[in-house]
């Protein structure tokens, strides 16, 4: 004899798209602990919740590639060298190179 797990009822019930429940409204309350005063109460969906933290991830995203490629901290980066760098570091080779070479 095989037994269901699932409920009597359950096959009744109409499933909601998850896009449909993206709009639902959700209430996101701030309390103080000790005498439970409502400090902050903001009404949220899921869609905002969603929006808000892609454009803080873009926002962060943004703010870093501008941080290495407008600071000094790009110098930091394996691969990448300065070009002033670069020409001091040849400078550096070749004025040992012609130490070696006078000895």
């Amino acid at each position: 004899m095989a037994t269901s797990t699932r409920p009597p009822d359950a096959g009744n019930e109409t499933r909601v798209p998850w896009y449909h429940r993206l709009r639902d409204k959700y209430r996101l309350i701030i309390l103080n602990e000790n005498s439970f005063e409502e400090k902050v109460s903001i009404r949220l969906s899921r869609m905002n919740v969603f929006i808000i933290a892609g454009m803080l991830a873009i926002i962060l995203i943004f703010l870093t590639s501008y941080l290495i490629a407008f600071t000094p901290l790009r110098e930091l980066i394996p691969g990448y060298s300065d070009s002033g760098l670069q020409s001091h570091q040849e400078y550096q080779v070749k004025r040992g190179f012609i130490a070696k070479a006078g000895v």
